[in-house]
């Protein structure tokens, strides 16, 4: 005896169904397959989230428009951006610490541009952010430490020798600054 006969005779003893029976045990059990994918989907969602999927009152926000910005406005944006403190971790390098200052320095009005450094005898680079200020030029910003730093190109920064600086612009890497 299988184990689908022995839980239909648990449910049922041993009279056989009728078709109708069959059909209408069907649809049940579909229902319930179903309906809990969907709420396991939903709860999920809420725990992925924070937000139900189904009652959504979150409303788009558009960032302010972008204006260069003062050295001292500049400052101050600096002072409140809590990016060095994330850690260092797989995943979660440079880059991303670059790409997440950015946004949030635009997302509060400052124009943010990502900087590329290229370092002799290595294939690696190094993300930081650079500003561009009204009264004092560039800036550059290692959101990592949460400081201002000045890389240039034939000088050290982080004990390697940097060969270029970039700037990505509409995603393609436009020199600010390299070695001839």
């Amino acid at each position: 005896m299988t184990l689908l006969n022995k839980v239909r005779e648990g449910f049922w003893g041993n009279r056989q169904l009728t078709r109708r029976q069959k059909i209408a045990n069907s649809i049940a059990i579909l229902v319930i397959i179903y309906g809990s994918g969907f709420l396991g989907g939903i709860c999920g969602y809420r725990i992925g989230t924070g937000t139900w999927p189904i009652i959504s009152s979150q409303e788009s926000i558009v960032p302010p428009e972008i204006q260069v910005v003062s050295a001292e406005q500049l400052d101050s944006f600096i002072k409140e951006d809590q990016t060095n403190l994330e850690k260092y971790r797989e995943g979660f390098n440079c880059v991303e610490f670059a790409l997440q200052a950015a946004r949030e320095a635009m997302w509060k009005g400052v124009p943010a541009t990502v900087i590329r450094l290229d370092f002799e005898g290595s294939s690696f680079s190094h993300w930081i952010l650079g500003f561009a200020t009204v009264d004092e030029g560039w800036k550059f910003y290692e959101p990592q430490m949460g400081s201002f730093v000045n890389p240039r190109v034939g000088g050290m920064f982080m004990d390697k020798k940097v060969v270029g600086v970039f700037y990505l612009y509409d995603f393609v890497w436009k020199p600010i600054e390299e070695e001839r």
